[in-house]
């Protein structure tokens, strides 16, 4: 990781084996508007801790509420790390974190995740999206930056 992108126009970021994540967005009009789901899958990504270059995996789970459009996205063990950050989405299907809640770290000073649900071919209109996947960035004291992808699956 060179840097975490603090939105300065045309900056870039380089990673050294980065992930991406691929898949079918969910349609806006399929997502529900009531309920609950939990999605439970796994966080990778590159650190850069101090000089030391490399590649770090943790879990990651979302809890979401389809009324509300609000959200905890949790990333643990990634790194000896454990962030929890409260989500929320404009549209119903995209969604970013709005904070860092409790439970996280101590060491982390900052963090975010940027993502959306994503469906399978067998999923049906109202009812909670199969997955969700995006990406995150920690930062934490000691000159420590992360960034990498997650998914997770209901």
């Amino acid at each position: 990781v060179s840097h975490i992108d603090d939105g300065t126009p045309g900056q870039r970021d380089r990673l050294h084996l980065a992930t991406w994540v691929a898949g079918e967005l969910a349609n806006l009009v399929d997502i529900p508007v009531v309920g609950n789901a939990t999605y439970s899958g796994h966080a990778i990504g590159n650190v850069n801790n101090n000089g030391a270059r490399y590649i770090a995996m943790g879990n990651f789970s979302q809890n979401w509420n389809f009324a509300t459009r609000t959200g905890l996205a949790s990333i643990t063990n990634f790194d000896s790390l454990n962030v929890n950050l409260n989500t929320a989405s404009g549209n119903g299907r995209d969604f970013s974190s709005t904070g860092l809640a409790s439970g996280t770290s101590v060491a982390v000073t900052a963090a975010g995740v940027n993502g959306a649900f994503f469906r399978a071919p067998t999923d049906v209109a109202g009812v909670a999206p199969s997955g969700v996947g995006g990406q995150f960035s920690i930062n934490a004291t000691g000159n420590y930056q992360a960034a990498g992808t997650f998914v997770a699956k209901k």
